[in-house]
């Protein structure tokens, strides 16, 4: 009988061994602690933090469908005040995101002239698009985003993937089959017949630990997502405050030319009265073609705003021409609060820094999984059905069953080296993330700095420059109309006055990027 039992055992073993043999053979594996498979490389969303090894022990591919928000198919969930305004400067929404490098911004036009009040009462016709309305298409229609989303539900799949347990395995063979037949004067072993099932069992937790670091970087991709969004709406602010430049150095041009072709038709009249020379009325048409040729600029220069904002908004090119925007270079809004509450709002929204934080998570989830891989699977082999066949010896044929445990002694290979990694891996993402905040703080430092100093330039041109050279257009013009003044004298008056004209719309300008650019800072949407 002991006898029996070892060679039923003896058999299953061997089954289990040559199953294993052929499904390799076939190009199949169970998945084994041993095995390794990653999520895809080259990831659009960039490195994921926490990530320094292999996810270790997944299971063949699978797939799941990625939910999102009813109505808005394929934009997963982004934290509120990244792209909708909040009440300012109350820490506590998720968001977050590193200042990103920002494409060369193109020169302010130095050109024109401008009547202060109404350019800042002029926001634009009242169905164009103002900033929320762009953002909003921003997230729903930038095509960078439509291709960055694909890692979430990629990595809803790779859950699934993580989640599978091993498949069993079914055995059948035939030992013992003779060359023609056994006989008393050709004896031989009975030929058996034997149908075995083996099934692996997990018993370290492998499978949920590989299912908790698929999780873990399912937050991470999320937040990176977030964090995407965040460096696309700050491109949309460059795009979106170009465009209103531009309008503005378009009206300047139009304000300068219709200036000009007054002031000449007045000195062709002063000129047939005897008042003007020849050589007045030829300054004074240069001067006016001149301002012509530079509206034409400043058209161009309109057009080619609209069109990099409606690339980044996906409107067709023939649409960006007509493409109305509405807002304003002198946004009303309270100013922000001291350094150190900034900072604390930026750590706490900005997705990059909530990207690293739940990195160190998904590391320290490695580790566990890593820990877990130090035991291979126990493979338990059932064999229901064995029949011996003794018909070529005039007896009774017999039928019986076996069972069997293959567990592999882990006396040289414990996984010691990968789960080392994986620690080294969790210092290596603390490290980062401490990195990070640092370069976070020194950020909205430079932001805030940087709202504060175009602040008090606004300031100083609206308070003193701006009136002066006002004033001294004005007396120039009136003494030049009067015959009081040579056409040199006003025309370097005008020029003091287009200078500070210039001056005032491109501190504007840098004030109203400053506004923007702090909001990216603190990841959050806090001025207007």
């Amino acid at each position: 009988m002991a006898d029996r039992i070892r060679l039923a055992s003896g058999r299953s073993a061997f089954a289990l061994m040559a199953a294993l043999a052929m499904s390799s053979a076939h190009g199949q594996t169970l998945p084994s602690d041993s095995e390794s498979k990653t999520p895809a490389a080259g990831s659009a969303l960039g490195p994921s933090p926490g990530a320094g090894s292999d996810l270790e022990g997944l299971s063949p591919p699978g797939g799941v469908l990625f939910p999102t928000r009813p109505g808005r198919a394929g934009v997963p969930p982004l934290p509120a005040a990244l792209t909708r305004p909040v009440e300012p400067f109350r820490p506590g929404a998720p968001a977050g995101i590193v200042v990103p490098r920002r494409p060369e911004r193109p020169a302010v036009p130095a050109y024109g002239a401008i009547d202060l009040q109404a350019a800042e009462a002029d926001e634009g016709p009242p169905n164009g698009l103002d900033l929320d309305a762009a953002i909003e298409r921003l997230v729903h229609a930038n095509p960078e985003l439509r291709t960055q989303h694909f890692e979430i539900p990629q990595a809803a799949a790779d859950i699934v993937t993580a989640s599978m347990r091993a498949n069993p395995l079914i055995y059948a063979d035939a030992t013992a089959v003779p060359y023609g037949e056994f006989s008393p004067e050709r004896p031989g072993g009975q030929t058996q017949y034997d149908v075995s099932i083996t099934h692996p069992f997990d018993l370290s937790g492998k499978r949920r630990a590989r299912t908790t670091v698929a999780g873990r970087a399912k937050q991470v991709l999320e937040a990176q997502y977030a964090d995407a969004v965040r460096i696309q709406i700050d491109n949309l602010y460059t795009a979106f405050v170009d465009v209103l430049a531009a309008r503005e150095s378009l009206r300047f041009s139009a304000a300068n030319v219709a200036g000009l072709k007054e002031v000449l038709e007045r000195t062709r009249e002063l000129r047939a009265a005897g008042a003007r020379t020849a050589a007045d009325v030829g300054s004074i048409r240069l001067q006016s073609e001149a301002a012509e040729a530079a509206h034409r600029e400043a058209v161009g220069a309109l057009r080619r705003a609209r069109r990099n904002l409606a690339l980044l908004l996906d409107y067709p090119v023939e649409q960006a021409d007509s493409l109305e925007i509405r807002g304003s270079l002198r946004p009303h809004g309270p100013p922000p609060p001291p350094d150190d509450q900034l900072i604390a709002t930026a750590l706490e929204s900005r997705p990059d820094v909530a990207a690293y934080r739940l990195g160190v998570a998904r590391a320290k989830a490695d580790v566990r999984l890593a820990q877990a891989n130090r035991y291979s699977d126990v493979y338990v082999t059932y064999t229901p059905y064995v029949f011996q066949n003794n018909a070529p010896f005039g007896t009774k044929s017999a039928t019986s069953w076996s069972a069997a445990i293959t567990a592999p002694l882990p006396l040289y290979n414990r996984n010691q080296g990968s789960i080392a990694r994986a620690k080294l891996n969790v210092d290596q993402t603390v490290s980062g993330l401490d990195r990070l905040q640092k370069e976070v703080a020194a950020q909205v430092l430079d932001a805030d700095q940087e709202y504060d100093l175009s602040r008090e330039a606004v300031l100083e041109v609206e308070r003193d420059q701006f009136p002066a050279a006002r004033d001294i257009l004005d007396g120039a013009r009136r003494l030049y109309l009067e015959g009081q003044q040579s056409s040199p004298e006003f025309l370097e008056a005008r020029r003091i006055y287009n200078e500070t004209a210039r001056l005032y719309r491109d501190v504007l300008v840098r004030h109203r990027r400053s506004m923007l650019d702090l909001n990216t800072a603190l990841g959050r949407r806090v001025l207007p």
